[in-house]
C-alpha cells in the first residue's frame, strides 16, 4: 500500500472501524524502512484523530507481542489497549509499563465485566501503583480497571490528581470491592475532575457514595453508573447526587427502591440536562408494582430525557389503562428511545406499546420480551396512524422458519415501522 493508497483510504466513506481493520492489515503486510515508517506514522496518527479513539483497538496479536518483550512499533498507531477477559498481572504490566509503545494510547481496559474468580494472575495494588506512575501512559483519557477485587487504595491511586493521567475524564471500576470506602481514604487527595465515572456491582454503600460526595468527586460528572449495589438504598443516596448540576446520564439499575423514593431521588437532582436515564430491574418493596416507577418518571428532571432504560419488569395483573394514564403524566416531551427489555407483555398490554410509538418514540426495544409472532401481528394491527419508529426485537419467541419472520418485517414497513430482529442471548422460552 502506498501513499496514494493511505490517503484514498482516510478520504474514503467508510466507518472508523472498517478503516481501522484495514489500516491493521495494512501495518502487519508491509515492511518499512525506519524512515518511511517515520513518515507514515506521523500520517496515520494525524488522519486517524477524527475516529473515535475507543475504536482503535490494537489487535490481539500486537497486544501479545507487548506482552512477551517485544517493542511492536504498530502499537504507536492505536488509540486503545483492551485486555477485558485476559489474565493479566505483574509481568504484563510491566511489559507495558516499560515500552513506549503505548505512549499513543488514550484509552486503557483491563479485567472482566463481572465478578471474576481470584486469579494466580490479576491486578492489584502494586500493579495499579506500577500503571499510574508509568510516564508512557501520560496521554490516557479513559480508563477501565473491572472485576479484580480491586479495594479502595487503588480507586484512590487512580483517581488522584498527583498520578501521570493529567487528561483522564473518564474511570470504569466496576466490579470491584468498594464495600470499604470511607472519607478517610481521600484525605488530602486532590483528586481528577471526572466527566465520567462507572462503579457498578462494586458493593459500594451510602458511607462510599458520601465519601465520593464529600471529596469532590462528583459534582463535576456528566454520567454516573451506580447500578447493581444492592445495598445502596435510593433514600441514602438522594442528598449525594442532589449536588451533581451537569448530570447528563445516570444508572441506577437494580437499585432497591421502597415507595416514592425514586421520585424523591429525581426532584432532587439539580441537573436540567438529563438525557439517558436507567431505572431497570429496580427491586421494589413488597407490594410495589412498576407503576411506581413510571410515577417517579414525572419528577420535573425527567423533562428533558431522551433515552429511558425501563427494563425487565412484569404487567402481570397492572390494568393496561392505568399503565397508559401513568405515563401520561409524565411530561417527557424530549424523549425519543424507550427500552423495555425483558417485559412479560400479555396481549392486553400491546396498546401502551401502540400508545408509545403514535406519541412519538422512535426506537422501542423489546428485545427478550415476551413478544410471540401473533403479539406482534395483533401490535402491527393495532396502529391507527402512521409512524415512524424501529421496533428491535429479539428471535426468542419467534418461529423458526425465516419467512415468517420476513413477513411480520414486510407487514410493519407501509405503517412506518422497521422490524429489527436481533439474535438472542437467552435460551427460548
Amino acid at each position: 500500500m502506498s501513499f496514494g493508497d493511505l490517503r484514498s483510504l482516510f478520504q474514503s466513506h467508510h466507518s472508523d472501524e472498517e478503516i481501522w481493520a484495514t489500516l491493521c492489515a495494512f501495518l502487519d503486510a508491509e515492511i518499512l524502512s525506519d524512515d518511511e515508517w517515520v513518515r507514515a506514522l506521523g500520517y496515520i496518527q494525524g488522519q486517524l484523530r477524527r475516529c473515535d479513539p475507543a475504536k482503535l483497538k490494537a489487535p490481539v496479536h500486537w497486544v501479545d507481542d507487548l506482552f512477551h518483550y517485544k517493542n511492536p512499533r504498530h502499537m504507536l498507531v492505536a488509540k486503545h489497549l483492551d485486555t477485558t477477559g485476559r489474565d493479566i498481572g505483574d509481568e504484563c504490566v510491566l511489559d507495558m509499563t516499560s515500552s513506549s509503545c503505548v505512549s499513543n494510547l488514550s484509552h486503557l481496559s483491563m479485567g472482566y465485566t463481572y465478578h471474576a474468580n481470584v486469579r494466580f494472575e490479576s491486578l492489584d495494588y502494586g500493579c495499579v501503583r506500577e500503571i499510574v506512575t508509568c510516564p508512557h501512559l501520560a496521554q490516557i483519557e479513559s480508563l477501565a480497571f473491572t472485576g479484580q477485587h480491586l479495594r479502595p487504595d487503588s480507586l484512590v491511586a487512580l483517581m488522584d490528581a498527583d498520578n501521570v493521567f493529567q487528561q483522564l475524564t473518564s474511570l470504569d471500576f466496576s466490579f470491584n470491592d468498594l464495600n470499604f470506602l470511607r472519607p478517610v481514604d481521600f484525605n488530602a487527595v486532590r483528586t481528577h475532575q471526572l466527566e465520567h465515572l462507572v462503579l457498578e456491582g462494586s458493593f459500594l454503600s451510602e458511607q462510599g457514595v458520601r465519601t465520593l460526595a464529600i471529596s469532590g468527586n462528583l459534582e463535576n460528572l456528566k454520567s454516573l453508573d451506580l447500578s447493581n449495589n444492592y445495598e445502596l438504598e435510593t433514600h441514602h443516596i438522594t442528598p449525594h447526587l442532589a449536588r451533581i448540576y451537569r448530570l447528563e446520564s445516570l444508572s441506577l439499575r437494580g437499585l432497591p427502591m421502597s415507595s416514592s423514593s425514586l421520585l424523591n431521588l429525581l426532584v432532587s437532582l439539580s441537573t436540567t440536562s438529563l438525557e439517558t436515564l436507567d431505572i431497570s430491574a429496580m427491586r421494589l418493596s413488597e407490594g410495589s408494582n412498576v407503576l411506581e416507577v413510571i410515577h417517579a418518571l414525572e419528577a420535573p428532571t425527567c423533562a428533558s430525557l431522551k433515552t429511558l432504560h425501563l427494563d425487565d419488569y412484569s404487567c402481570a395483573q397492572i390494568d393496561v389503562e392505568r399503565l397508559i394514564e401513568h405515563w401520561n403524566r409524565c411530561a417527557m416531551t424530549s424523549l425519543h428511545t424507550v427500552s423495555l427489555k425483558q417485559w412479560d407483555f400479555q396481549k392486553a398490554h400491546l396498546s401502551w406499546l401502540v400508545h408509545l410509538m403514535e406519541e412519538g418514540i422512535t426506537v422501542l426495544d423489546c428485545q427478550d420480551a415476551h413478544l410471540d409472532l401473533t403479539s406482534l401481528e395483533l401490535l402491527l394491527s393495532l396502529l391507527t396512524m402512521d409512524v415512524n419508529c424501529t421496533l428491535v426485537i429479539s428471535d426468542r419467541f419467534l418461529p423458526e422458519h425465516e419467512e415468517d419472520i420476513l413477513a411480520l418485517v414486510a407487514r410493519g414497513q407501509p405503517q412506518g415501522v422497521t422490524v429489527q430482529v436481533n439474535y438472542s442471548s437467552l435460551p427460548p422460552f
